[in-house]
Protein backbone atom coordinates (compact mmCIF):
# COMPACT_ATOMS: atom_id res chain seq x y z
CA UNK A 1 0.00 0.00 0.00
CA UNK A 2 1.21 3.46 -0.67
CA UNK A 3 0.23 6.24 1.86
CA UNK A 4 0.16 9.88 0.72
CA UNK A 5 0.90 12.34 3.69
CA UNK A 6 -0.75 15.75 2.60
CA UNK A 7 -0.03 19.03 4.30
CA UNK A 8 -2.71 21.77 3.81
CA UNK A 9 -3.02 25.05 5.54
CA UNK A 10 -6.62 26.00 3.88
CA UNK A 11 -6.16 25.36 -0.33
CA UNK A 12 -9.68 24.21 -0.56
CA UNK A 13 -9.68 23.95 -4.66
CA UNK A 14 -6.34 22.81 -5.15
CA UNK A 15 -6.84 19.74 -2.81
CA UNK A 16 -9.84 19.15 -4.67
CA UNK A 17 -8.32 19.19 -7.72
CA UNK A 18 -5.57 16.58 -5.80
CA UNK A 19 -8.20 14.34 -4.29
CA UNK A 20 -9.65 14.17 -7.59
CA UNK A 21 -7.09 13.01 -9.65
CA UNK A 22 -6.30 10.94 -7.07
CA UNK A 23 -9.90 9.45 -7.52
CA UNK A 24 -9.17 8.68 -10.90
CA UNK A 25 -6.06 6.42 -10.07
CA UNK A 26 -5.67 3.64 -11.77
CA UNK A 27 -4.02 1.85 -8.68
CA UNK A 28 -5.87 1.52 -5.97
CA UNK A 29 -4.31 0.58 -3.15
CA UNK A 30 -3.12 4.03 -1.37
CA UNK A 31 -4.19 5.95 1.83
CA UNK A 32 -4.17 9.74 2.19
CA UNK A 33 -3.58 11.23 5.61
CA UNK A 34 -4.12 14.81 5.17
CA UNK A 35 -2.36 17.00 8.16
CA UNK A 36 -4.75 19.49 8.55
CA UNK A 37 -2.83 23.00 9.47
CA UNK A 38 -5.34 25.73 8.91
CA UNK A 39 -6.89 25.47 12.61
CA UNK A 40 -10.34 25.18 11.16
CA UNK A 41 -13.00 23.02 9.68
CA UNK A 42 -12.81 24.29 5.96
CA UNK A 43 -10.84 21.26 4.36
CA UNK A 44 -13.97 18.93 5.97
CA UNK A 45 -16.71 19.23 3.19
CA UNK A 46 -13.30 19.14 0.62
CA UNK A 47 -12.48 15.17 2.23
CA UNK A 48 -16.55 14.37 2.25
CA UNK A 49 -16.72 15.20 -1.13
CA UNK A 50 -14.65 11.82 -1.76
CA UNK A 51 -16.17 9.52 -0.21
CA UNK A 52 -14.14 6.45 -2.15
CA UNK A 53 -10.81 7.44 -1.07
CA UNK A 54 -9.27 6.38 2.23
CA UNK A 55 -8.09 9.96 3.79
CA UNK A 56 -7.30 10.49 7.23
CA UNK A 57 -7.53 13.85 8.35
CA UNK A 58 -5.59 15.16 11.51
CA UNK A 59 -5.23 18.07 13.19
CA UNK A 60 -2.05 20.06 13.51
CA UNK A 61 0.12 23.02 14.26
CA UNK A 62 1.48 25.03 11.25
CA UNK A 63 5.32 23.92 9.33
CA UNK A 64 5.16 21.91 6.52
CA UNK A 65 8.30 19.60 8.23
CA UNK A 66 6.28 18.78 10.85
CA UNK A 67 3.05 17.87 8.85
CA UNK A 68 4.82 15.18 7.07
CA UNK A 69 6.74 13.75 10.16
CA UNK A 70 3.39 13.25 11.74
CA UNK A 71 2.63 11.67 8.75
CA UNK A 72 4.75 9.64 8.39
CA UNK A 73 4.63 8.65 12.31
CA UNK A 74 0.62 7.77 11.15
CA UNK A 75 1.65 6.24 7.76
CA UNK A 76 0.44 2.00 7.08
CA UNK A 77 2.00 1.84 3.54
CA UNK A 78 4.86 0.90 2.80
CA UNK A 79 5.87 3.17 -0.15
CA UNK A 80 5.55 7.04 1.29
CA UNK A 81 5.29 9.93 -0.84
CA UNK A 82 4.74 13.27 0.04
CA UNK A 83 2.25 15.12 -2.68
CA UNK A 84 1.79 19.22 -2.14
CA UNK A 85 -1.41 19.90 -2.17
CA UNK A 86 -2.01 22.46 -4.81
CA UNK A 87 -0.40 19.30 -7.29
CA UNK A 88 -1.80 16.82 -8.99
CA UNK A 89 -1.26 13.32 -10.64
CA UNK A 90 -1.97 11.80 -14.11
CA UNK A 91 -4.34 8.32 -13.79
CA UNK A 92 -1.20 6.10 -14.12
CA UNK A 93 1.14 7.74 -11.59
CA UNK A 94 0.84 5.16 -8.53
CA UNK A 95 0.92 2.30 -11.01
CA UNK A 96 4.58 3.66 -12.31
CA UNK A 97 5.77 3.90 -9.01
CA UNK A 98 4.57 0.94 -7.82
CA UNK A 99 6.43 -0.69 -11.12
CA UNK A 100 9.80 0.99 -10.18
CA UNK A 101 9.79 0.45 -6.51
CA UNK A 102 9.49 -3.36 -7.45
CA UNK A 103 12.56 -3.18 -9.46
CA UNK A 104 15.53 -4.98 -7.10
CA UNK A 105 17.56 -2.21 -5.39
CA UNK A 106 15.52 0.27 -6.14
CA UNK A 107 14.50 2.47 -2.40
CA UNK A 108 12.85 5.09 -4.11
CA UNK A 109 11.87 6.86 -7.43
CA UNK A 110 11.44 10.52 -8.46
CA UNK A 111 9.52 11.67 -11.40
CA UNK A 112 10.08 15.38 -13.43
CA UNK A 113 7.70 18.46 -11.62
CA UNK A 114 5.84 20.22 -14.53
CA UNK A 115 2.90 22.01 -15.28
CA UNK A 116 0.01 21.41 -17.44
CA UNK A 117 1.84 22.85 -20.51
CA UNK A 118 5.27 20.70 -19.83
CA UNK A 119 6.65 23.87 -18.41
CA UNK A 120 8.82 22.69 -15.47
CA UNK A 121 7.59 24.26 -12.44
CA UNK A 122 9.89 23.01 -9.65
CA UNK A 123 11.82 26.09 -9.29
CA UNK A 124 14.48 25.12 -11.72
CA UNK A 125 14.97 23.19 -15.01
CA UNK A 126 14.44 19.39 -14.50
CA UNK A 127 15.62 16.70 -17.09
CA UNK A 128 13.46 14.53 -19.24
CA UNK A 129 15.83 11.50 -19.35
CA UNK A 130 16.77 8.78 -16.39
CA UNK A 131 19.58 8.44 -14.21
CA UNK A 132 20.36 7.71 -10.47
CA UNK A 133 19.78 10.52 -7.90
CA UNK A 134 23.31 11.33 -6.35
CA UNK A 135 24.22 14.23 -4.55
CA UNK A 136 25.52 16.22 -7.40
CA UNK A 137 21.77 16.19 -9.13
CA UNK A 138 19.38 15.59 -6.58
CA UNK A 139 18.83 20.07 -6.51
CA UNK A 140 17.58 19.06 -10.13
CA UNK A 141 15.93 15.85 -9.60
CA UNK A 142 13.41 16.22 -7.03
CA UNK A 143 11.07 18.24 -5.09
CA UNK A 144 8.81 17.11 -2.28
CA UNK A 145 5.72 15.74 -4.78
CA UNK A 146 8.11 14.19 -7.25
CA UNK A 147 9.58 11.55 -4.93
CA UNK A 148 8.25 8.26 -3.35
CA UNK A 149 10.06 5.83 -1.02
CA UNK A 150 9.90 2.48 0.66
CA UNK A 151 9.18 2.84 4.36
CA UNK A 152 11.62 0.68 5.31
CA UNK A 153 14.39 3.15 3.46
CA UNK A 154 13.41 6.19 5.52
CA UNK A 155 13.93 4.16 8.64
CA UNK A 156 14.32 6.79 11.83
CA UNK A 157 15.21 9.37 8.97
CA UNK A 158 12.52 12.37 9.68
CA UNK A 159 12.59 15.91 7.78
CA UNK A 160 14.22 18.71 9.94
CA UNK A 161 11.63 21.08 11.51
CA UNK A 162 13.57 23.83 11.50
CA UNK A 163 13.26 23.80 7.63
CA UNK A 164 10.75 24.87 5.07
CA UNK A 165 7.61 26.75 5.29
CA UNK A 166 5.69 27.25 8.81
CA UNK A 167 9.20 26.40 10.27
CA UNK A 168 9.89 29.53 12.43
CA UNK A 169 13.08 29.99 11.06
CA UNK A 170 14.43 31.65 8.53
CA UNK A 171 15.21 28.53 6.71
CA UNK A 172 12.13 28.21 4.42
CA UNK A 173 13.27 26.04 2.03
CA UNK A 174 15.53 22.80 1.56
CA UNK A 175 13.98 20.32 3.70
CA UNK A 176 13.19 17.86 1.07
CA UNK A 177 16.58 18.32 -0.55
CA UNK A 178 18.15 17.69 3.22
CA UNK A 179 15.83 14.36 4.02
CA UNK A 180 17.15 13.14 0.88
CA UNK A 181 20.58 14.02 1.19
CA UNK A 182 20.83 12.23 4.17
CA UNK A 183 18.84 9.01 2.73
CA UNK A 184 21.93 9.19 -0.03
CA UNK A 185 24.40 9.22 2.69
CA UNK A 186 23.10 5.89 4.26
CA UNK A 187 23.64 4.32 0.72
CA UNK A 188 20.03 4.54 -0.54
CA UNK A 189 19.22 4.38 -3.94
CA UNK A 190 16.69 6.85 -5.66
CA UNK A 191 16.12 6.51 -9.71
CA UNK A 192 14.75 9.64 -11.25
CA UNK A 193 12.78 9.14 -14.35
CA UNK A 194 11.86 11.86 -16.39
CA UNK A 195 9.39 10.11 -18.66
CA UNK A 196 7.03 10.28 -15.93
CA UNK A 197 5.18 13.54 -14.77
CA UNK A 198 3.59 15.26 -11.99
CA UNK A 199 1.82 18.39 -12.28
CA UNK A 200 2.28 21.32 -10.49
CA UNK A 201 1.00 24.89 -11.49
CA UNK A 202 4.23 27.49 -12.08
CA UNK A 203 4.80 30.14 -9.33
CA UNK A 204 3.72 33.60 -10.38
CA UNK A 205 4.11 35.70 -7.69
CA UNK A 206 3.61 37.67 -5.58
CA UNK A 207 7.19 38.09 -5.50
CA UNK A 208 7.53 38.58 -1.74
CA UNK A 209 11.08 39.69 -0.87
CA UNK A 210 10.45 37.78 2.12
CA UNK A 211 10.31 34.19 0.73
CA UNK A 212 12.55 34.93 -1.48
CA UNK A 213 14.99 35.45 1.31
CA UNK A 214 13.45 32.35 2.91
CA UNK A 215 14.09 30.39 -0.19
CA UNK A 216 17.85 31.34 -0.32
CA UNK A 217 18.89 31.04 3.12
CA UNK A 218 17.09 27.62 3.58
CA UNK A 219 19.29 26.48 0.58
CA UNK A 220 22.82 27.75 1.67
CA UNK A 221 22.08 26.55 4.64
CA UNK A 222 21.87 23.17 2.96
CA UNK A 223 25.03 23.13 1.03
CA UNK A 224 26.72 24.29 4.03
CA UNK A 225 25.04 21.01 6.13
CA UNK A 226 25.95 18.90 3.84
CA UNK A 227 29.41 19.76 2.88
CA UNK A 228 29.08 21.40 -0.89
CA UNK A 229 31.94 24.14 -0.53
CA UNK A 230 31.90 27.31 -1.27
CA UNK A 231 32.09 27.28 -4.60
CA UNK A 232 29.29 25.43 -4.74
CA UNK A 233 27.47 28.14 -3.30
CA UNK A 234 28.85 30.92 -5.25
CA UNK A 235 27.55 29.08 -8.41
CA UNK A 236 23.97 28.84 -6.61
CA UNK A 237 24.22 32.21 -5.87
CA UNK A 238 25.33 33.40 -9.46
CA UNK A 239 22.40 31.02 -11.06
CA UNK A 240 19.67 33.51 -8.99
CA UNK A 241 21.80 37.00 -9.96
CA UNK A 242 21.42 35.90 -13.51
CA UNK A 243 18.18 35.16 -13.14
CA UNK A 244 17.48 38.62 -11.33
CA UNK A 245 19.49 40.47 -14.37
CA UNK A 246 17.51 38.28 -17.03
CA UNK A 247 13.91 39.71 -15.13
CA UNK A 248 15.39 43.36 -14.82
CA UNK A 249 16.34 43.18 -18.37
CA UNK A 250 12.97 42.56 -19.35
CA UNK A 251 11.70 45.48 -16.73
CA UNK A 252 9.97 42.81 -13.98
CA UNK A 253 11.40 44.92 -11.45
CA UNK A 254 9.69 42.77 -8.31
CA UNK A 255 11.01 39.44 -9.96
CA UNK A 256 14.37 40.94 -10.62
CA UNK A 257 14.03 42.41 -6.47
CA UNK A 258 13.22 38.34 -5.67
CA UNK A 259 15.76 36.66 -7.33
CA UNK A 260 18.30 39.17 -6.06
CA UNK A 261 17.02 38.64 -2.53
CA UNK A 262 17.13 34.85 -3.12
CA UNK A 263 21.08 34.96 -4.23
CA UNK A 264 21.81 37.25 -0.85
CA UNK A 265 19.80 34.80 1.01
CA UNK A 266 21.82 31.48 -0.28
CA UNK A 267 25.53 33.07 0.80
CA UNK A 268 23.89 34.41 4.26
CA UNK A 269 22.16 30.56 4.50
CA UNK A 270 25.84 29.27 3.98
CA UNK A 271 27.68 31.96 5.86
CA UNK A 272 25.10 31.59 8.87
CA UNK A 273 23.84 28.79 9.16
CA UNK A 274 20.02 30.45 8.70
CA UNK A 275 20.36 33.01 11.26
CA UNK A 276 18.37 36.49 10.50
CA UNK A 277 21.09 37.71 8.26
CA UNK A 278 21.73 41.43 10.43
CA UNK A 279 23.41 43.73 7.68
CA UNK A 280 22.63 40.97 4.64
CA UNK A 281 19.02 41.89 3.81
CA UNK A 282 19.97 45.99 3.64
CA UNK A 283 23.35 45.28 1.58
CA UNK A 284 21.93 43.57 -0.64
CA UNK A 285 18.93 45.60 -1.91
CA UNK A 286 21.73 48.45 -1.57
CA UNK A 287 23.89 46.86 -3.97
CA UNK A 288 20.57 46.28 -6.22
CA UNK A 289 19.60 49.75 -6.00
CA UNK A 290 23.26 51.00 -7.29
CA UNK A 291 22.95 48.39 -9.92
CA UNK A 292 19.96 50.12 -10.88
CA UNK A 293 20.79 53.84 -10.72
CA UNK A 294 24.50 53.41 -12.36
CA UNK A 295 23.45 52.69 -16.28
CA UNK A 296 21.61 56.49 -15.59
CA UNK A 297 24.76 57.57 -14.96
CA UNK A 298 26.48 56.10 -17.93
CA UNK A 299 23.72 56.58 -20.25
CA UNK A 300 23.03 60.23 -19.35
CA UNK A 301 26.24 61.49 -17.98
CA UNK A 302 24.91 64.03 -15.38
CA UNK A 303 27.65 65.04 -12.83
CA UNK A 304 28.31 68.79 -12.95
CA UNK A 305 30.14 71.57 -11.21
CA UNK A 306 33.29 70.54 -8.53
CA UNK A 307 32.95 67.15 -10.64
CA UNK A 308 33.33 68.24 -14.11
CA UNK A 309 35.83 71.01 -13.22
CA UNK A 310 37.92 68.59 -10.63
CA UNK A 311 37.59 65.24 -9.62
CA UNK A 312 36.52 64.29 -13.12
CA UNK A 313 39.91 65.80 -14.57
CA UNK A 314 41.71 63.39 -11.93
CA UNK A 315 40.00 60.12 -12.75
CA UNK A 316 40.82 60.39 -15.95
CA UNK A 317 44.39 60.99 -15.48
CA UNK A 318 44.35 58.13 -12.95
CA UNK A 319 43.29 56.30 -15.74
CA UNK A 320 46.10 57.20 -17.65
CA UNK A 321 48.93 56.81 -15.05
CA UNK A 322 49.31 60.57 -15.42
CA UNK A 323 49.90 60.17 -11.33
CA UNK A 324 51.06 64.14 -11.48
CA UNK A 325 47.72 65.51 -12.24
CA UNK A 326 45.42 62.45 -10.56
CA UNK A 327 46.96 63.54 -7.21
CA UNK A 328 46.66 66.97 -5.40
CA UNK A 329 47.40 67.28 -1.51
CA UNK A 330 44.18 69.14 -1.11
CA UNK A 331 42.17 66.07 -2.53
CA UNK A 332 42.68 62.91 -0.39
CA UNK A 333 43.08 59.86 -2.39
CA UNK A 334 38.97 58.43 -2.54
CA UNK A 335 38.19 60.48 -5.26
CA UNK A 336 41.21 59.81 -7.50
CA UNK A 337 41.85 56.43 -7.23
CA UNK A 338 37.75 55.30 -6.72
CA UNK A 339 36.48 57.45 -9.77
CA UNK A 340 39.92 56.85 -12.01
CA UNK A 341 39.94 53.40 -11.38
CA UNK A 342 36.15 53.04 -12.73
CA UNK A 343 37.55 55.21 -15.67
CA UNK A 344 40.31 52.93 -15.78
CA UNK A 345 38.35 49.77 -15.99
CA UNK A 346 35.06 50.73 -17.75
CA UNK A 347 36.89 53.19 -20.34
CA UNK A 348 34.40 55.95 -19.35
CA UNK A 349 35.07 59.53 -18.88
CA UNK A 350 35.51 60.98 -15.64
CA UNK A 351 32.28 62.42 -15.17
CA UNK A 352 30.58 59.25 -15.59
CA UNK A 353 33.08 57.63 -13.61
CA UNK A 354 32.73 60.04 -10.84
CA UNK A 355 29.38 59.22 -10.80
CA UNK A 356 29.30 55.64 -10.19
CA UNK A 357 31.42 56.25 -7.17
CA UNK A 358 28.78 59.24 -5.79
CA UNK A 359 25.91 56.29 -6.28
CA UNK A 360 28.36 53.87 -5.00
CA UNK A 361 28.75 55.96 -1.77
CA UNK A 362 25.55 56.95 -1.70
CA UNK A 363 24.40 52.73 -1.75
CA UNK A 364 26.59 52.34 1.04
CA UNK A 365 25.79 55.04 3.17
CA UNK A 366 22.23 53.38 3.22
CA UNK A 367 23.02 50.71 5.13
CA UNK A 368 24.48 52.49 8.50
CA UNK A 369 21.09 54.71 7.51
CA UNK A 370 19.24 51.42 8.03
CA UNK A 371 21.10 50.38 11.26
CA UNK A 372 20.95 54.16 12.80
CA UNK A 373 16.59 54.06 12.12
CA UNK A 374 17.10 50.59 13.51
CA UNK A 375 18.48 50.96 16.51
CA UNK A 376 16.53 54.36 17.80
CA UNK A 377 13.16 53.73 16.24
CA UNK A 378 12.87 49.67 15.29
CA UNK A 379 12.94 47.34 12.33
CA UNK A 380 9.60 48.18 10.77
CA UNK A 381 10.58 52.17 10.65
CA UNK A 382 13.88 51.19 9.63
CA UNK A 383 12.31 49.69 6.38
CA UNK A 384 10.38 52.30 6.00
CA UNK A 385 13.57 54.92 6.25
CA UNK A 386 15.69 52.61 3.54
CA UNK A 387 12.51 52.55 1.32
CA UNK A 388 12.16 56.31 1.39
CA UNK A 389 16.21 57.41 1.62
CA UNK A 390 16.14 55.46 -2.05
CA UNK A 391 12.92 57.10 -3.52
CA UNK A 392 14.14 61.00 -2.69
CA UNK A 393 15.31 62.66 -5.69
CA UNK A 394 17.39 65.27 -3.35
CA UNK A 395 19.91 62.05 -2.97
CA UNK A 396 19.41 60.73 -6.09
CA UNK A 397 21.12 64.43 -6.97
CA UNK A 398 23.93 63.90 -4.30
CA UNK A 399 24.71 60.49 -6.19
CA UNK A 400 25.31 61.51 -9.72
CA UNK A 401 26.49 64.82 -9.02
CA UNK A 402 29.57 63.06 -7.46
CA UNK A 403 31.44 61.49 -5.21
CA UNK A 404 32.50 63.95 -2.38
CA UNK A 405 28.93 64.23 -0.19
CA UNK A 406 27.94 60.92 -0.84
CA UNK A 407 31.27 59.31 1.20
CA UNK A 408 30.72 62.64 3.61
CA UNK A 409 27.18 61.20 4.83
CA UNK A 410 28.67 57.45 4.54
CA UNK A 411 31.13 58.31 7.13
CA UNK A 412 28.92 60.41 9.29
CA UNK A 413 26.12 57.34 9.75
CA UNK A 414 28.96 54.80 10.18
CA UNK A 415 30.14 57.26 13.40
CA UNK A 416 26.28 57.57 14.03
CA UNK A 417 25.68 53.83 14.43
CA UNK A 418 29.07 52.98 16.16
CA UNK A 419 28.02 55.24 18.98
CA UNK A 420 24.45 54.07 19.03
CA UNK A 421 25.51 50.57 19.48
CA UNK A 422 27.95 52.18 21.87
CA UNK A 423 25.20 53.61 24.10
CA UNK A 424 22.87 50.71 23.50
CA UNK A 425 26.38 48.38 25.70
CA UNK A 426 26.90 46.80 22.02
CA UNK A 427 30.74 47.30 22.14
CA UNK A 428 31.59 44.91 19.48
CA UNK A 429 29.12 46.75 16.80
CA UNK A 430 30.53 49.36 18.10
CA UNK A 431 34.02 49.04 17.31
CA UNK A 432 33.33 47.69 14.13
CA UNK A 433 31.02 50.88 12.93
CA UNK A 434 33.80 53.01 13.81
CA UNK A 435 36.66 50.98 12.14
CA UNK A 436 33.95 51.11 8.75
CA UNK A 437 34.15 54.75 9.47
CA UNK A 438 37.81 55.94 10.15
CA UNK A 439 39.51 54.91 6.78
CA UNK A 440 36.67 56.99 4.80
CA UNK A 441 36.68 60.37 7.16
CA UNK A 442 40.68 59.97 6.30
CA UNK A 443 39.89 59.52 2.63
CA UNK A 444 38.02 62.20 1.75
CA UNK A 445 39.27 65.48 2.87
CA UNK A 446 40.71 67.49 5.18
CA UNK A 447 37.38 68.48 7.17
CA UNK A 448 36.97 65.19 7.27
CA UNK A 449 40.03 64.22 8.86
CA UNK A 450 39.59 66.22 11.76
CA UNK A 451 36.31 65.22 12.50
CA UNK A 452 37.21 61.57 12.26
CA UNK A 453 39.40 62.41 15.19
CA UNK A 454 36.89 64.18 16.88
CA UNK A 455 34.63 61.16 16.24
CA UNK A 456 37.91 59.00 17.28
CA UNK A 457 37.98 61.08 20.61
CA UNK A 458 34.49 60.57 21.51
CA UNK A 459 34.43 57.19 20.93
CA UNK A 460 37.41 56.64 23.18
CA UNK A 461 35.66 58.54 25.80
CA UNK A 462 32.54 56.52 25.86
CA UNK A 463 35.07 53.42 25.55
CA UNK A 464 37.45 54.70 28.44
CA UNK A 465 40.07 54.32 25.82
CA UNK A 466 40.60 50.23 26.37
CA UNK A 467 42.01 48.53 24.01
CA UNK A 468 39.28 48.71 21.17
CA UNK A 469 39.68 52.46 21.16
CA UNK A 470 43.65 52.05 20.61
CA UNK A 471 43.38 49.45 17.77
CA UNK A 472 40.53 52.09 16.01
CA UNK A 473 43.36 54.87 16.58
CA UNK A 474 46.00 52.18 14.89
CA UNK A 475 43.76 51.59 11.66
CA UNK A 476 42.98 55.54 11.43
CA UNK A 477 47.03 56.21 11.53
CA UNK A 478 46.97 53.39 8.70
CA UNK A 479 44.50 54.82 6.40
CA UNK A 480 45.80 58.57 6.81
CA UNK A 481 49.33 57.46 5.60
CA UNK A 482 48.55 57.98 2.06
CA UNK A 483 47.14 61.20 2.58
CA UNK A 484 50.60 61.78 4.59
CA UNK A 485 52.85 60.74 1.65
CA UNK A 486 50.99 62.80 -0.70
CA UNK A 487 51.01 65.90 1.00
CA UNK A 488 55.00 65.44 2.07
CA UNK A 489 55.19 65.00 -1.61
CA UNK A 490 54.08 68.57 -1.92
CA UNK A 491 54.68 70.52 0.90
CA UNK A 492 57.55 68.24 2.80
CA UNK A 493 55.04 68.25 5.76
CA UNK A 494 53.97 64.80 7.20
CA UNK A 495 50.22 65.85 7.37
CA UNK A 496 47.14 64.14 6.38
CA UNK A 497 46.01 66.43 3.75
CA UNK A 498 47.01 69.76 1.70
CA UNK A 499 44.30 71.26 3.55
CA UNK A 500 45.67 70.85 7.36
CA UNK A 501 49.11 71.43 5.91
CA UNK A 502 48.37 74.92 4.52
CA UNK A 503 46.72 75.89 8.10
CA UNK A 504 49.74 74.81 9.88
CA UNK A 505 52.09 77.01 7.52
CA UNK A 506 49.15 79.97 7.80
CA UNK A 507 49.42 79.55 11.95
CA UNK A 508 53.38 78.72 12.40
CA UNK A 509 54.54 80.16 8.95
Amino acid sequence: MISLIVGSLGRVGELRRLLGSLAGQTYREFEVVLVDQTGTEALVPVVAGFPGLAVRRVAAAPGLSRARNLGLSLARGEIVGFPDDDCWYPPDLLGQVVARLAEPGVDGVSFRVTDEAGACSAGGWMSAGRMEMSRGNVWRTAVSCSFFLRREAIGEVRFDERLGAGGGTAMGSGEETDFLLRLLARGRRIDYDGSVTVFHPVFRGPWRLGRGWRYGVGHGWVLRRHGFGLARCLWAAALQGARAAQTLAALRFGKAAFHAVQAAGRLAGFARGGRWPGWAGPVALAALAWVLAAPFAWAFNLSYGDVANRYALMAEAFAQGDWAFAFHPRFNVLFPVGAGAFSWALGCEGTVACSLLGLLGWAAAAVPFFGVAQGVFGRRAAWCAFALYFIAPPLFDVGYEGCRDTFRALAVLLAAYAFLMRWEGRERRAFWGLVAALPVFAMTRGDMILLGGAAWLAYGCFDRFQRRTWAAAAVYAAALQPGCWLTWAWTGLWLPSGQIAGAFLRIFG
